[in-house]
């Protein structure tokens, strides 16, 4: 693997992994006891917090549910609902979370600062893109202009209204759009140079239809051109988040994938990975960046 000491992806994947990076079976097929509890009780007591009614209303997955986890402003009911709520976000997984947002924010800005031309980034996935919009204000002299694309309404809106707050609406258009639909990459205007998926393959189990995705954005980019993506190698909750619902009312699945494997398929796909590297301290998260060549 090639790696480019000016970008801050320094640390790359090697083709070990360790237990936690095995795929296991889904979890919601074999909850025990204490997961069954776990999910009663947060059910009993977690309209208590803020972000944990938020979690039960609209899924812990959810666009609704990340940005109040970006937020990082604990609220409650009742005294012990504001206690309650600064362990729920206290916890690894939306630490680590919070933290990958950061990685991805300082990866974009060493990308700008390596050109003069103006350049078109596009995220698959966007949601409500809390970190392309926070990069745009933070860096209002880049010559950038994104594209964020979802298939969920409500988080292109949060997006929209956020992007007014923020005084960045002139350099962000969302669309709906789907991720894995070749026609639909092909059809956007103006072309990216950077096509970003982040926090995206975890959420699906299909290994094939994360190389189809692969694939189809290598087709879309043109030489020379940027994959960013982001990967969940480990995560120690994994038994006790399936306890919990998502935005469909089923339990939340996530897979785990050795970085090593994401970046064979990256290579497969056509792509040269320049660097990968953990996106976060607790090292759940990866982000790497690939190359068209």
């Amino acid at each position: 693997m090639t790696t480019y000491p000016h970008l801050p992806l320094t640390t790359p994947a090697t083709a070990s992994s360790t237990s936690n990076d095995v795929t296991a079976p889904p979890r919601h097929a074999r909850l025990g006891v204490r997961q069954r509890l776990l999910g009663l009780g947060i059910r009993a007591l977690g309209p208590l917090s803020q972000g944990m009614r938020i979690g039960l209303r609209h899924g812990f997955e959810s666009g609704s549910s990340l940005d109040y986890v970006y937020d990082n402003q604990a609220q409650g009911r009742l005294g012990i609902g504001k206690v309650l709520d600064r362990a729920y976000l206290n916890q690894t997984g939306w630490r680590s979370i919070r933290e990958r947002k950061a990685t991805l924010k300082d990866t974009l800005r060493a990308l700008v600062a390596l050109r003069s031309e103006p350049l078109v980034i596009l995220d698959i996935a966007a949601g409500g893109g809390r970190y392309l919009l926070e990069f745009l204000a933070e860096c209002p002299a880049a010559p950038v202009q994104v594209i964020a694309q979802d298939l969920a309404p409500a988080g292109l809106e949060r997006g929209q209204a956020r992007a007014t707050q923020l005084g960045v609406t002139g350099r962000v258009r969302f669309q709906t759009g789907d991720a894995f639909s070749l026609k639909n990459l092909l059809s956007i205007e103006p072309r990216p140079q950077v096509v970003i998926a982040s926090g995206l393959y975890e959420i699906f189990l299909d290994d094939l239809l994360i190389q189809t995705s692969m694939n189809q954005i290598f087709e879309l980019l043109t030489a020379g051109d940027l994959f960013i993506f982001t990967n969940q190698p480990h995560h120690p909750q994994l038994d006790d988040i399936a306890a919990l619902p998502n935005r469909f009312g089923q339990p939340w699945q996530m897979k785990l994938r050795p970085t090593a494997q994401m970046e064979g398929w990256a290579r497969t796909a056509g792509f040269e990975i320049v660097s990968s590297r953990p996106a976060d301290q607790a090292g759940l998260f990866t982000l790497t960046i690939a190359r068209k060549p």
